[in-house]
């Protein structure tokens, strides 16, 4: 149902407190520059980070070799220079100006990791969210994840073409009801592979889990080959409308 037809039956019925929360609703729906978030989900060492560093321009987010941090990065693509907000549990805030200097090791406090980056590879209102990796053993990774996903206005998942989908990433999918949210999957380390074995493990995918995926994309970001995802973020940009009103 539009949410027009919704707002129409709130006011006729005086639903005072949902009629205001529908109405800023629809306010964020009508704005041109409204964002659209994406987070990447997948197992740790899918290649999520790799890849976000891959799309931007800062380049530096550190790719950790073991899971030590729950925290949500969240990156916003492009601004006039390079820089980080740290938002700490408690509320509090600090800026950084080296993207660099952010560790995960000194980041177990942080709620959340505000990223600006100058790249125009990715449209400005899409905010790309990197997640903690799903085959964390800390429960706390999980518990965060789960916590953001509300937020989400759709889902990338991100799966190593070694790997394909893990049976722990389709059931996650699952009971969390994903499929309500357009998802779309980023098939990594391609390069790892002939261009015939990666069409086939597209098509196993595709096949064998029911999962309604909407597009898929195969890349390379050691090779700076991202082609597939470029034009899959343009398609997302231009049908975001409907996704948010999804």
């Amino acid at each position: 149902m539009d949410i027009t037809k919704i707002i129409e039956i709130a006011r006729d019925t005086k639903q005072v407190d949902l009629l205001e929360k529908l109405e800023e609703i629809e306010a964020v729906l009508n704005q041109p520059n409204a964002p659209l978030v994406m987070p990447l989900i997948g197992e740790f060492s899918s290649g999520k980070t790799t890849l976000i560093n891959a799309l931007s321009d800062c380049k530096q987010l550190e790719t950790a070799t073991k899971p030590t941090t729950a925290t949500i990065y969240e990156i916003f693509f492009g601004n006039p220079e390079c820089s980080a907000r740290v938002i700490n549990e408690d509320g509090s805030t600090y800026e950084v100006s080296d993207i660099s200097e952010l560790k995960n090791e000194t980041l177990k406090d942080a709620l959340a990791v505000n990223i600006f980056d100058t790249s125009t590879k990715v449209p400005p209102t899409t905010v790309l969210v990197d997640t903690p990796g799903l085959s964390s053993p800390t429960p706390k990774h999980k518990e965060v994840l789960l916590s953001f996903l509300p937020k989400a206005d759709g889902v990338l998942l991100v799966t190593d073409v070694n790997q394909q989908l893990t049976k722990s990433l389709v059931d996650f999918c699952k009971s969390v009801s994903l499929s309500k949210r357009p998802i779309y999957l980023i098939i990594t380390k391609c390069d790892s592979k002939s261009k015939d074995e990666v069409e086939k493990a597209k098509k196993y995918i595709q096949k064998s889990q029911n999962l309604n995926i909407k597009d898929i994309a195969c890349v390379s970001a050691k090779n700076d080959d991202l082609q597939e995802l470029y034009d899959m973020l343009a398609k997302i940009d231009a049908d975001k409308n409907s996704i948010l009103r999804l």
